[in-house]
């Protein structure tokens, strides 16, 4: 009698285990829809109501606390962020304390990569490097675009930035024909890249302080600079140098002369860089004069202060940048 109470109390089956429930002769079609609601037990998916209720608070429940949870951490964490300075800087970031350089115009084309590649007196072919350099040089010539109503002003050595304010980056003067009037020399044949520094937050320059800490490395034609620069203005060593150069030999005999404007170098008083509002990176214009014609010319600018560290690699390259330039 025991057993047989037992086995009446499994279900209305009467059997212990499902797989051991008797075929009660349905088709595939009558169990899928005994699946999908059961009308002599009122289950839905083999569960009552009362369970499916018991699964949604329950879900109810542990995603609301989880969400909670999130939210506590996620507001912990901004209050350990500003828009005004990154969090980790310097050593401690990824970007680390050695700037590199940047150019404009790019090519377009992934394929293409680096290369600056157009025909002298070719209106049509030299639009698309005029037309990149004009949308880069765009900020600069208008500030009006730039954000938060930036606050610039006309600096010098011997007049830095006021608080709150920054220096302006003059792309119209003192850039020779590096200018949009001239066509940035492209149609001449004798085309201009824009030179910068890319910009780390509160990196500040070592600047060369003397003739002597000049490196051997460097350029005889720099060198000369420099000396008759500081010369005339001993606050002038207040530089970070830049000169562009053939990447080897071949290079450097087809390169021909090369000339920058205004000076070659990124005056001291634009650093460090803080993130204030309207701050642009200045910028060298380098004009290749009379470089050889249908010759792939691989050109490498490279920056100079005592905390700029320089590796010439293509895959890891240091305190410079590279481009190729061919004029047909």
């Amino acid at each position: 009698m025991s057993a047989t109470k037992n086995v009446a109390n499994n279900g209305p089956s009467g059997y212990e285990w499902e797989y051991a429930r008797k075929d009660l002769g349905n088709t595939k079609w009558q169990n899928f829809k005994l699946f999908l609601y059961n009308p002599e037990t009122g289950e839905v998916l083999n569960r009552t109501p009362k369970s499916w209720g018991g699964i949604f608070l329950f879900y109810c429940i542990f995603y609301s606390i989880l969400a909670c949870f999130f939210a506590i951490c996620m507001s912990v964490l901004l209050q350990t962020l500003t828009d005004e300075y990154p969090k980790l800087q310097l050593d401690e970031s990824i970007i680390g304390v050695n700037p590199g350089l940047g150019y404009r115009p790019m090519s377009p084309d992934p394929e293409a990569d680096s290369l600056i590649w157009y025909k002298r007196h070719n209106n049509e072919s030299a639009a698309l490097w005029i037309d990149q350099i004009e949308d880069f040089l765009e900020v600069y010539k208008d500030p009006t675009l730039l954000p938060d109503n930036a606050q610039q002003m006309d600096c010098d050595f011997d007049n830095p930035p006021h608080m709150e304010r920054v220096c302006k980056v003059e792309v119209e003067r003192h850039v020779g024909p590096c200018t949009s009037a001239f066509g940035y020399g492209y149609v001449a044949g004798t085309p201009c890249v824009f030179v910068k520094l890319n910009k780390i937050f509160g990196w500040k320059p070592d600047y060369y302080q003397n003739l002597d800490e000049l490196p051997d490395d460097m350029p005889v034609v720099l060198k000369s600079y420099i000396t008759h620069a500081t010369t005339l203005n001993a606050s002038r060593w207040h530089t970070v140098w830049m000169s562009c150069s053939g990447a080897d030999p071949h290079d450097a005999e087809a390169i021909g002369d090369v000339d920058y404007f205004p000076q070659p170098g990124y005056p001291g008083y634009f650093y460090p860089y803080t993130n204030s509002p309207g701050y642009l990176s200045p910028l060298v214009a380098v004009r290749f004069r009379n470089a050889t014609r249908s010759t792939l010319v691989n050109v490498e600018c490279r920056a100079w202060a005592k905390n700029i560290r320089y590796k010439k690699s293509g895959l890891n390259r240091e305190g410079s940048v590279h481009f190729e330039l061919l004029i047909d």
